[in-house]
This record gives structure tokens, C-alpha cells and sequence, in this order.
């Protein structure tokens, strides 16, 4: 990592002589960096000292706490500065085949022919200056105020801090403490004033940090951190802090303990939505994007789908915007090295952008549509599996946690983190990538071979993964006392067997043999399900996830096991899984109908939810209640269904009730 006298005035790490005159990125190795070892110009390789121009905003101390007294400081500060500071406006990443890669080239054959080149400093257009909030439009000041309003104390409250300490030292925990302290800080100071004006020059504040350049490149978590909490508040934060409360995170984080709430009877994810909606808006409307950002609109798409149902107008549109903003930063195009040195800022790159991509594959699978991101266009390494609070430590003790992963990048602990089970989905989602492919793809260039190959590859998933966190039966045993590791093995096995769904599908509708396998594998599915909608219920967030995986896992698995019901072909027990017989094919459409009908049809994938427990309880009691001599072939053409109109269910290789439809094809 360059010292601090080798930083440029965003406090990024200042490139060498040859990179920057032909403007090109440079990754700082010393003495000589990678680039000019590949051009065999490592005599050239300099990293000359500039004297930084001064900043029109004073910067804080990386060290300064979180106190009134510093807030109070950086609010004089900003009062003392220009309204007008000007922030330069990047044009994001620029791959290898944009304009700028032919006008780098161009300065690089200049500078070899006539020495170092002037940098070219109009590239970077200043397009964009901060204004005050006085002079925001009128709708973004509104967004503003309203989500000033929610906090505590104030006129439309709706969240409530807690005074405890909890256990739990992830990075984000540690943030969310800051940006509460620092928000109390922010109203303490202007307690004395009168609410509008206290809200204004808060609202001041908060835009004045969110103009100003984001580090790409941090040092360490604390660094990390003052980027967007303490005197460094930015409206970023803010939507970070609604929705660390509403609990829209990742499997293993959402269940802790938080240190935010919401006030009692104004629990709402509608709320919460048109709050972290504003937030966006804002920050959009002031920088080009970050980190940060991503995460949020990355977190608002989930959220999204759980006030308004998966594949809907909306969560498509948070999801693309998730997708542009992570490429536009070039989140995909994060190469690794030989000599990589992990930070806090580099994994959390690494992690939004799998995140990102496991996002797009599990969208992809739902509904049908083609993907927005692809593994061929896509160079950013696998993240370490270190824990939150792993990355949130001193350097010392990061350092440590990063010697004792294995070969692979697995911690040897044999816990499950966040880190773990993202890891494990993103290695998934590289192989479904190439199911989405086949899938979506031209029929008529799909080969029974490809597909098979497809499948032995999804067989042989187990064998990246390290032996404490591979699947085993036993793991669907007592579902009542589910842990998270537990959980995190059965869920990335249910999307292990969601993709073997998919395949067995796609053989079968190309002529391959039906063997029983897609059966087995659907009661696989329906089982692994249940078994996971009885932990949510255990978390507390049963209505919220139910509908998404009932609809994604549970209906397609019921659709085959109704064919099975209606067209039996086997008697007793299934020839090749002994579990498999009829009586338990009965009690799980059973369970399947009781939850559906429990889900309420405004509930998000509601209408969904009620159409397929109206046609599984049908197939129920027409199996159940029908004369002994319509049970056989002819049962499912001789069922009166009583069903005016067809399910709207058209999600492709998930659409198993596709036999429902005049002249509709058998599973």
C-alpha cells in the first residue's frame, strides 16, 4: 500500500510516471508496478512527489471520534468554506474496447516518442458543483426533509435507537453505531434551533459530504468507515441505517440483534421503501455512485419484492439499477494479483459484486427473462470468507484472520459467516450462469450432450466446497432446531437442486429418456422447502421470504408431484428412492396447501399463492375421493377442474403446470 506521501488529494494512491502521462491504471506496486514489468519499462517507473493543492473543504482526522464537539467543529468548517466546491465527474470504468483505450494507447506511443505527455486534465470535465440545500429542486429538498422527519424526536418518527450494546463487531454493526451517534450528535448541536431551520442546516450538511470524492482505495476499516459516518455523514448512511433496521441484509446478518427499531405501531416496508427510495434519489442526484450505494440499491431491490412481489416493474427496475451502478464502477473488473493485500475496502467490493451476481441469477431463474450480467464478461476473484467482524479488526488481528484461510480462501474455523455463504452461492451461480445460457438460448443449439455435461457439473459442485459446509441428509432432520449453519447448507443445496431441476427439464423436453430422476429431485425440492420455511418462521420472517420461496421452489416441485398423483407410474414406493411413495408424495402437497392458504392474497406473490393451492387441493381430493376405477392414466383428463381461468404461471422451466393449459405439454 503507497504511504501517505505518495496519495493523490482524493487520498488515492498516486500512480507512476508512465501510467499516468498515458492515463491508464496503475496498481502501485513498488518498486516497480505490474504494468510496466508487462512493457519491460521498469527503468522508467517513477513515482514522482507532487505538492497537493488544498482542498476547499477542510478534511477530518481518520482519528477523530464521533463526539458533539467534532461534529460542531466540521459544521463551523463547512460554514467557513465556498458553497460552490467544485467535485470532478469521472466516467466510471472504461473497459478495453471503449474510446479511452484507443486514446490511452494513442498518449503511451506519444510519450515513448517525445517524452512524459502534459496530463490531459479536460477528460475530466467539472461538470457538476454543489449547491446549498436552500437551492436543491424543490422534490429532492422534499425527499430530504421527509426522511429528517422519521428519525427519532422528530415530527414523523418512526424509528426508535436502542441504548444497549450488543455483541455482534461486523463492519456494518459498527457503522450503523456510528451513524447513530453522529445523527445525535448532528441534533444535539442544533437542539436550540428552530425545527426547520435545524432540519436545513442539517440537510446542508449531509450534501455537502455526499458531493465529496470517494476513496476507491482504503487502508484500513476505520478509513473505510469515515468515509460516510462521524463528521463524514452522508445521505448514503441514512439509507444504510433503514435498512439495517428492517433487517434486508443477507441470511446470516439479518437475524442478529439490532441497534435500531421501529417505533411501536409504525412498523412498515412501506415506510422503509419510500424512505431508502429518497435516500437514492438524493445521493444519486449529488455523486456518481459507491460502494455504498450499491449495497443500498442492491438491499432495495430485495425489499422491493417484498412489499410488491418478485418480478414486478419495480424490483426489475432496482435490480437493473443494482446491476449498472456495480459495472459502471467497475465492480466486475476487479483483477487480482499475486500480491493482493486484503482490506476491508477491497472485499467489500469483492462481495457486492457476487452478491450482485447471485442477485441477477436468482432473478433470471424466477422469471424467465434474460440475465443482466454474464460470468464471460467478468474478472473479479472470489471474496475471502473472513467474517464482518474479521474485517472490521486492526490490522494486526485482519492480518491473521487472512494467514489462517485455507488454499482455497475457506476459513478453517468450520463456521458459517456471511463471507461463506456467499462465496458458496457465487461458485453456484457461475455454474448456473451456463444453464441460463443453454436455457434461454436457441433451442435448436442445444445438445442432449451439453445438457448432460451441465448436469455431471452440478453433481460435482460439493467438491469446491470445504467438508464442514457440504450437505448432508441428516441436515433436514429437526427442523424446529435449525442453526444458521444448518440453514446455510440446506439453502445452497435447495439452489444446487433447483438447478438439477431445471436440466432434468430441459432433457426431457429434448427427447432424453425420463428416468424418474426429475421426481426424485422434485421431492428433494418441495422437502428442502419446508424445511426452510420452518426456520424463517423461527427468525420472525416467515411472511417476509415465504411467498418468494414457495413460488421459486415449492409450486414447480408440487406441479410434478401432481402429474404423479394423476398419471402414476410406479406403485408403492419409487423404484429408486424408497422415501418416495405415495403417502408422502399426499402429506407434502398437503403441507404445501396449508401454508398457501395461510399466505394472504395481498400479501406480495399472493394471487400466485392462491391459484396454486386452488389447483394442488384439487389434484388432493381428486386422487383422494375418486372412484377406484378413474385412479390410472385417464384421471387427469376426466377432472373437472372448476378453474375458469389459467394459472398465471408462465415463469418457463418453473412453469410445471403447464398440463393445465389446452394442448399444454406433459412434465
Amino acid at each position: 500500500m503507497a504511504s501517505s506521501s505518495h496519495r493523490r488529494r482524493n487520498g488515492r494512491p498516486a500512480a507512476c510516471d508512465p501510467c499516468r502521462s498515458r492515463k491508464v491504471a496503475c496498481d502501485h506496486t513498488r518498486p516497480v508496478c505490474l504494468r510496466c514489468q508487462r512493457r519491460e519499462q521498469s527503468a522508467r517507473c517513477v513515482y514522482s512527489q507532487s505538492t497537493p493543492r488544498p482542498l476547499g473543504i477542510p478534511s477530518r482526522n481518520a482519528s477523530q471520534p464521533d463526539t458533539p464537539g467534532s461534529a460542531l467543529s466540521s459544521i463551523s468548517q463547512y460554514q467557513q468554506s465556498p458553497i460552490d466546491n467544485p467535485t470532478r465527474i469521472g466516467t466510471g470504468y472504461l473497459g478495453e474496447i471503449s474510446y479511452n483505450s484507443v486514446l490511452n494507447e494513442t498518449i503511451g506511443t506519444l510519450s515513448l516518442a517525445s517524452g512524459p505527455t502534459p496530463t490531459y486534465g479536460r477528460l475530466d470535465r467539472l461538470t457538476r458543483k454543489f449547491v446549498s440545500f436552500e437551492k436543491l429542486p424543490a422534490p429532492l429538498r422534499e425527499m430530504a426533509i421527509y426522511v429528517l422527519q422519521t428519525l427519532p424526536g422528530q415530527a414523523n418518527e418512526q424509528m426508535v435507537f436502542k441504548d444497549s450494546s450488543f455483541a455482534s463487531t461486523g463492519f456494518m454493526h459498527i457503522a450503523v453505531d456510528r451513524i447513530i451517534a453522529s445523527i445525535n450528535s448532528l441534533f444535539e448541536t442544533f437542539a436550540a434551533e428552530d425545527e426547520a431551520v435545524a432540519l436545513n442546516s442539517i440537510g446542508e450538511i449531509l450534501c455537502h459530504n455526499t458531493v465529496q470524492p470517494w476513496r476507491d482505495v482504503t487502508s484500513s476499516s476505520s478509513e473505510f468507515l469515515d468515509q460516510f459516518c462521524g463528521a463524514s455523514l452522508r445521505w448514503e448512511a441514512l439509507g444504510i441505517l433503514w435498512l439495517h433496521m428492517n433487517r434486508v441484509s443477507d441470511p446470516v446478518d439479518s437475524p442478529l440483534t439490532r441497534r435500531v427499531a421501529w417505533k411501536d405501531g409504525k412498523e412498515s416496508h412501506e415506510t422503509c421503501r419510500t424512505s431508502v427510495d429518497y435516500c437514492i434519489e438524493i445521493s444519486r442526484y449529488l455523486c456518481d455512485g459507491n460502494d455504498v450505494l450499491v449495497d443500498i440499491c442492491r438491499r432495495q431491490s430485495a425489499l422491493h419484492t417484498v412489499v410488491d412481489g418478485d418480478g414486478t416493474y419495480c424490483s426489475s427496475l432496482l435490480h437493473g439499477l443494482n446491476v449498472t451502478m456495480a459495472t459502471y464502477l467497475g465492480l466486475h473488473a476487479q483483477q487480482g494479483s499475486a500480491d493482493y493485500k486484503p482490506s476491508l475496502c477491497l472485499e467489500y467490493k469483492r462481495r457486492l459484486f457476487a452478491q450482485t451476481f447471485i442477485s441477477d441469477k436468482l432473478f433470471v431463474c424466477f422469471t424467465g427473462r434474460p440475465p443482466l450480467i454474464s460470468r464471460r464478461f467478468c474478472k473479479t476473484p472470489l471474496l475471502l470468507d473472513l467474517s464482518d467482524e474479521e474485517l472490521a479488526a486492526d490490522p494486526m488481528a485482519f492480518e491473521q484472520a487472512v494467514r489462517a484461510l485455507d488454499a482455497n480462501g475457506w476459513n478453517t474455523k468450520g463456521r458459517l459467516y456471511s463471507s461463506t455463504l456467499i462465496r458458496a452461492r457465487y461458485l453456484g451461480s457461475l455454474i448456473r450462469d451456463e444453464l441460463i445460457e443453454v436455457a434461454l438460448g436457441d433451442p435448436n443449439h442445444v445438445t442432449i450432450d451439453q445438457l448432460l455435461s451441465l448436469e455431471a457439473k452440478h453433481s460435482a459442485f460439493d467438491d469446491q466446497l470445504p467438508a464442514w459446509f457440504k450437505y448432508s441428509p441428516q441436515d433436514l432432520e429437526q427442523p424446529d432446531s435449525m442453526n444458521d449453519q444448518r440453514f446455510g447448507k440446506i439453502l445452497l443445496r435447495l439452489e444446487h437442486v433447483q438447478s438439477l431441476f431445471l436440466i432434468q427439464r430441459l432433457l426431457l423436453r429434448h427427447g432424453y429418456p425420463d428416468s424418474g430422476d426429475l421426481l426424485i429431485t422434485s421431492f428433494d425440492m418441495l422437502a428442502m422447502t419446508l424445511c426452510l420455511n420452518q426456520r424463517d418462521r423461527s427468525a420472525g420472517q416467515r411472511q417476509r421470504h415465504a411467498g418468494w420461496l414457495f413460488i421459486s421452489y415449492a409450486v414447480p416441485a408440487a406441479g410434478v408431484l401432481c402429474v404423479e398423483l394423476l398419471r402414476p407410474t410406479f406403485k408403492r414406493s419409487h423404484p429408486k428412492d424408497a422415501r418416495l411413495t405415495r403417502s408422502s408424495i399426499i402429506q407434502k402437497l398437503s403441507l404445501v396447501v396449508a401454508f398457501l392458504d395461510w399466505m394472504r392474497p395481498s400479501a406480495p406473490n399472493g394471487t400466485l399463492c392462491a391459484d396454486s393451492k386452488l389447483i394442488i387441493q384439487r389434484v388432493l381430493d381428486e386422487h383422494l375421493n375418486a372412484p377406484d376405477e378413474r385412479v390410472g392414466g385417464e384421471m387427469l383428463e376426466s377432472v373437472d377442474w372448476g378453474y375458469p381461468m389459467q394459472l398465471d404461471f408462465n415463469f418457463d422451466l418453473l412453469d410445471t403446470f403447464d398440463w393445465l393449459r389446452p394442448g399444454g405439454e406433459e412434465i
